[in-house]
């Protein structure tokens, strides 16, 4: 067959095809079926047409996310000084409240590791404009600090504090445009964090992987997250559950991650 050939019946299966969805979309709109909706970032320039835009937008959003830290953070600073501070009294040089706003800022604006978020969040103009924005914060922890109290804090009084937080969102009814056929869709998903060829860890699973002589063991992290889904596609985190390797029924050969129940 010809390519001539070929590309004539490609371009007839096109007509066809497109005739079978012109006639599809006819019949949705007839029967009043909505579309359904794609989360396919759209294939078109920026529809910013100058710097001064694109800066008032950004000025407009980050002004937005401000006011509704500023307007929770004194509800979030009471909860969070109920929690018992682990640390040493006479050692503490940043107060429990403050290393925890670092650690919700260095979320929000998604830092992706310590290393970054010392890098970034120290530098000098940096820290003048967050300290417009937060006076609480007259210095900033190192992310050391931060990742030793989390060690040693208790974590489900945090994520009570998370969940009390969103239960207040939704009593005040500030997530109801946002339901999804008038419900809160609860989301369950399993990611893989990290993989690692050595034990760094107690709690590491472990798998085989490879055939044969180059079969070999690979230790991984794998964490269970509960977020809740909402119609604009924000995704708001509820729990993180981490799988450990004895938290399984070792004496079946079962992880934490194919345990029963």
């Amino acid at each position: 067959m010809s390519s001539c050939r070929q590309r004539g019946q490609i371009d007839v299966s096109r007509k066809e095809l497109r005739k079978i969805r012109k006639k599809l979309r006819e019949r949705k709109k007839v029967q009043e079926l909505e579309p359904i909706a794609t989360a396919t970032l759209p294939n078109r320039i920026s529809d910013y047409e100058t710097v001064e835009e694109e800066k008032q937008e950004r000025l407009e959003a980050v002004t937005g996310q401000v006011k509704i830290l500023r307007r929770k953070l004194p509800v979030l600073l009471r909860r969070l000084r109920a929690i018992p501070d682990p640390r040493n009294p006479r050692r503490i040089k940043h107060q429990l409240t403050c290393v925890m706003i670092y650690g919700i800022l260095s979320f929000v604006l998604q830092m992706s590791s310590r290393r970054e978020a010392n890098r970034e969040m120290t530098r000098p103009m940096f820290k003048e404009n967050l300290r417009l924005l937060f006076p609480e914060l007259a210095d900033l922890p190192h992310q050391d600090t931060l990742m030793r109290l989390l060690d040693r804090i208790d974590i489900e009084q945090i994520e009570a504090i998370q969940i009390k937080l969103v239960q207040q969102l939704m009593r005040t009814k500030k997530l109801q445009r946002y339901l999804i056929n008038g419900c809160y869709p609860i989301a369950f998903d399993g990611t893989q964090k990290m993989i690692r060829n050595v034990v760094w860890s107690e709690e590491c699973l472990e798998r085989k992987v490879g055939a044969g002589e180059e079969k070999k063991k690979q230790y991984y992290v794998y964490v269970v997250e509960l977020n809740l889904v909402l119609d604009n596609g924000m995704v708001i985190p509820l729990m993180s559950e981490f799988l450990e390797y004895d938290k399984g029924d070792t004496a079946e050969k079962k992880q934490d991650s194919v345990a029963p129940g």
